[in-house]
């Protein structure tokens, strides 16, 4: 079951996403930037997040599902990306060495009508 409050796009056990509409029965587009500890969350073109959060500066992309629910992803793309005044091929991107990410694809399940 998913904590109260933490809707679609949420840090979960962290930082909560604003509310925002999910397309019911269509492919639903995400975009996660990840700089260091600043991400920008973007649901279907929508900013549903942006905040920093030091605690998932830097671990695992993580894909999940509720219980009882079936999800399917399409066209998920990792890139990392350039921060200004850094060299291209930079490994230490960010502060502490965690690269600057951007996350994109479409999801899709089977129960966003009853949400």
């Amino acid at each position: 079951m998913q904590p109260a409050g933490f809707l679609t796009g949420s840090l979960v056990g962290s930082v909560k996403a604003s509310p925002t509409k999910i397309k019911p029965d269509a492919w639903n587009r995400f975009d996660v930037t990840a700089r260091g500890d600043h991400f920008v969350v973007k649901l279907n073109g929508a900013v549903v997040l942006d905040a920093h959060d030091q605690k998932h500066a830097a671990g695992v992309i993580g894909l999940q599902c509720q219980p009882k629910q079936r999800i399917a992803f399409r066209n998920l793309r990792v890139r990392k990306l350039e921060l200004p005044g850094r060299h291209q091929h930079s490994e230490r991107a960010c502060g502490d060495g965690a690269p600057a990410l951007l996350f994109a694809g479409g999801w899709r399940h089977n129960d966003i009508g009853r949400r």
